[in-house]
């Protein structure tokens, strides 16, 4: 395996939300807001509730929507909703970039992202050609730690 870059959960607001000029906030602060979360069974879903359970707040939060990325770039920006994406759609999904990242200390480790190959098995120059790609494109963002900035 080669790893690529250590992703993470980050709590973003749209841009008008009260919540974006806040230098600091709680998870228990944002257990009482409206949230759009990636399903339950996906690994930043899970993450979240794990970090909402760790810190003993009630998970999911009421007034919640399951939704995926199109779903917060629809709501996020018009109204007051919280939502949860990893580092790396917000980084790289070119249509979330306007959502602002709240700072939140979040009780969740990063976690790798990269390619496996199979032992023993010579990548065709395509596969090489996309790995090779990949590396590229995220190396700018990630920080001497392996983490996206």
């Amino acid at each position: 395996s080669d790893v690529l870059f250590r992703d993470r959960v980050q709590i973003v607001a749209g841009e008008q939300s009260n919540l974006v000029r806040r230098q600091k906030i709680d998870l228990h602060e944002l257990s009482r807001e409206r949230w759009i979360l990636p399903r339950s069974d996906s690994l930043a879903g899970s993450a979240i509730g794990d970090a909402f359970r760790s810190r003993g707040i009630t998970f999911p939060p009421s007034g919640v929507i399951w939704g995926g990325a199109s779903l917060m770039r629809a709501m996020l920006p018009q109204r007051d909703y919280v939502g949860a994406a990893p580092a790396s759609l917000l980084r790289f999904g070119g249509n979330l970039r306007d959502l602002k990242v709240l700072r939140v200390d979040l009780p969740i480790r990063p976690w790798p992202v990269g390619i496996l190959t199979l032992k023993r098995r010579t990548p065709t120059a395509v596969t090489q050609y996309f790995i090779d790609c990949a590396r590229e494109v995220v190396g700018p963002f990630v920080n001497r730690e392996g983490h996206l900035r």
